[in-house]
C-alpha cells in the first residue's frame, strides 16, 4: 500500500477506490438484476453521487446493495474532497517555499539568525522594522510553519551545518546572530560561521556567563548574555526610569519618527577634516552628534565643538528618519551639505 503521508498520494488513491467502487457497483447491478452496462453504470452514478432518481424498479437485493453503495459511496466522496483540499494547500505551501527560496537567492548584505525562539523571534521583528534584509534558520516544525506563514525568508536545517549556512548565502551575508537554545550549538555555530566567512559580523548569545570566553574564542565579535542585559535593564528602570522611556521612544518606538542611528564616516565624505562647529550638522541636515567612536575603539561622549571628525569615525546621533538618512549620504561620500530649512 502506498504512503499517504503525501497528498497528492491520498488524492490518487482515494480516486482509484472511488472508480473500484463504481466498477464493483456496476458489476452488482449487472449480476443481480441483469442490466446492460450503460444501465447498470447510470444507476450507480446516480446512487454514488446521491442524486438518486429513483426511477427503477428494483428487487430487495437490489434496495440493499445500494444501500451499502450510497454509505460506501458518501464515505468515498468525502475522502475525495479531503485529498483535494490537502493537495491544494499543498501546492500552496510549495508555493510559497518557492518564494522563498527565491527570496534569499537574491540576498546581499543581509543578516542570518540562527533560531527562532523567543529571541530569534524578537531579533526578525526589529530586524523587519528597521526594513534591514534577514533570513532565519530553524529546524523547530512549529517554527517552520509560523515563518511560511508569514513569507519570511528561512532555511529548514541545522544552523551548525556548513551546508545549511550556505543555503542561507552566508558568503554574502552581513551578519550573523546566533541565538539558538544551547550555548554548545552556538559555539559550532560561531566557528562554522566564522570559516565559512572570515569578515562576518558575529553576536552570539550565551546562557551561561562562562560560555562568553568560548564563543569569542571561536570567532563571536560580540557576546551578549540577555540574563545580564535583562538583569541591567531592570535596574536602569528602576533607577532612571525615564531615561529608559526615553531610550525605549528613541530605538523602538513607532509612533515617533525620531531614532538613534550610527554612521561610519568613509574617507572621501564632505565631513573629514571638519570640525563639529564648522560642519553645522544640527542646522545643516539636522541630527545632533551625541557620541563618536574612534577607530581606535574609544568613546568620545558629547564631543566638543571642536573635535575633529577623521576617517572611520562612527558619528552616533540623533534625528528624525530623513535626517538619518541624509547623515548616512554625506557620511559615505562626498555631497555638499545644505542648511536645512526653517
Amino acid at each position: 500500500m502506498p504512503s499517504l503521508r503525501n497528498p497528492l498520494q491520498q488524492l490518487r488513491f482515494a480516486v482509484a477506490v472511488l472508480a473500484c467502487l463504481l466498477l464493483v457497483g456496476v458489476l452488482g447491478y449487472m449480476w443481480i438484476e441483469g442490466w446492460s452496462f450503460f444501465k447498470a453504470l447510470y444507476m450507480v452514478v446516480i446512487t454514488v453521487s446521491t442524486i438518486g432518481f429513483s426511477d427503477y424498479n428494483m428487487s430487495d437485493r437490489s434496495k440493499a446493495f445500494t444501500i451499502v453503495l450510497i454509505v460506501f459511496g458518501t464515505a468515498t466522496w468525502l475522502w475525495v474532497g479531503m485529498a483535494l483540499v490537502e493537495g491544494l494547500l499543498e501546492r500552496s505551501h510549495t508555493i510559497q517555499r518557492w518564494r522563498v527560496t527565491r527570496m534569499i537567492q537574491r540576498l546581499r548584505d543581509h543578516y542570518i539568525v540562527c533560531g527562532y525562539g523567543r529571541i530569534g523571534h524578537q531579533i526578525a521583528e526589529e530586524l523587519r522594522r528597521h526594513k534591514q534584509p534577514f533570513v532565519v534558520i530553524d529546524s523547530e516544525p512549529a517554527a517552520l510553519e509560523a515563518l511560511l506563514e508569514c513569507e519570511c525568508p528561512h532555511v529548514a536545517g541545522d544552523a551548525t551545518h556548513e551546508d545549511t549556512l550556505r543555503q542561507a548565502q552566508i558568503e554574502h551575508a552581513k551578519g550573523l546572530i546566533a541565538a539558538v537554545a544551547t550555548d554548545a550549538d552556538n559555539v559550532f555555530i560561531v566557528l562554522t560561521a566564522r570559516d565559512l566567512n572570515p569578515t562576518l559580523s558575529i553576536i552570539a548569545r550565551a546562557g551561561e556567563l562562562e560560555t562568553e570566553h568560548k564563543l569569542r574564542r571561536a570567532g563571536a565579535n560580540r557576546v551578549i548574555s540577555p540574563y545580564v542585559l535583562g538583569g541591567r535593564r531592570i535596574a536602569t528602570a528602576v533607577l532612571y526610569p525615564h531615561v529608559i522611556d526615553f531610550l525605549e521612544t528613541l530605538l523602538h518606538s513607532d509612533d515617533v519618527d525620531l531614532g538613534l542611528a550610527e554612521a561610519t564616516v568613509q574617507p572621501e565624505s564632505e565631513l573629514v577634516g571638519s570640525t563639529l562647529q564648522e560642519l553645522q550638522l544640527p542646522a545643516r541636515i539636522g541630527v545632533t552628534v551625541v557620541a563618536i567612536r574612534k577607530p581606535d575603539k574609544r568613546f568620545a561622549a558629547n564631543p566638543s565643538a571642536t573635535t575633529v571628525v577623521e576617517p572611520g569615525d562612527v558619528l552616533i546621533a540623533i534625528g528624525e528618519g530623513k535626517q538619518l538618512e541624509s547623515l548616512y549620504s554625506v557620511a559615505r561620500a562626498r555631497a555638499v551639505l545644505t542648511r536645512r530649512a526653517g
